[in-house]
């Protein structure tokens, strides 16, 4: 089903969140990287490196590998230095990390016929800008204050309220 996860990450990044990775385990248990996607095209070739060299170890920090084991969503509302030094692999995949400007994420089960089979992540990042700098001239810098996103908070929000909002009777948009 791997054009079924591009299609999802694809429409995830256009509505959802920055980026999109999901997760999912092979017949063997082991977790594979199926999709990673970025909303900024410029960025993608980055992105790719997601996809291709780091996807999460069972036994790592990463978000990924606890949800498929729990079933249970993990929202992270930041994501520091220090978060991000514990859940990457090495220097090289922090300083991929940094440099798409990972901000917050939510991190869900992907359920399929009563199995785990994997894990979704939605990750809002700075927006990229371009600068010159860098093999391929992107940088993080903060979104404009009207254009920075919070979908993954309102939806654990949502979640955490069975779509009330912040209270009894509260919309889930918060009006």
């Amino acid at each position: 089903y791997p054009e079924a996860f591009e299609r999802l990450a694809e429409r995830i990044v256009v509505d959802m969140a920055d980026l999109c990775l999901i997760d999912i385990t092979d017949e063997y248990g082991r977790i594979q990287r199926v999709a990673a996607r970025h909303r900024e095209a410029g960025m993608q070739v980055v992105v790719d490196r997601l996809l291709h060299e780091f996807r999460p170890e069972a036994d790592s920090a990463h978000p990924a590998p606890p949800v498929i084991k729990s079933a249970r969503a993990q929202f992270s509302p930041t994501m520091s230095d220090e978060f991000l030094r514990a859940t990457c692999r090495n220097d090289e995949h922090f300083e991929l990390a940094r440099r798409l400007g990972f901000q917050s994420s939510l991190t869900d089960p992907l359920l399929a016929r009563a199995r785990l089979p994997g894990a979704l992540t939605l990750i809002t990042t700075y927006e990229p800008t371009r600068t010159g700098g860098g093999d391929d001239g992107c940088a993080a810098q903060p979104a404009a204050p009207g254009r920075q996103r919070d979908q993954p908070q309102r939806r654990a929000r949502a979640r955490a309220t069975g779509g009330r909002g912040h209270g009894p009777g509260a919309r889930p948009d918060g009006a």
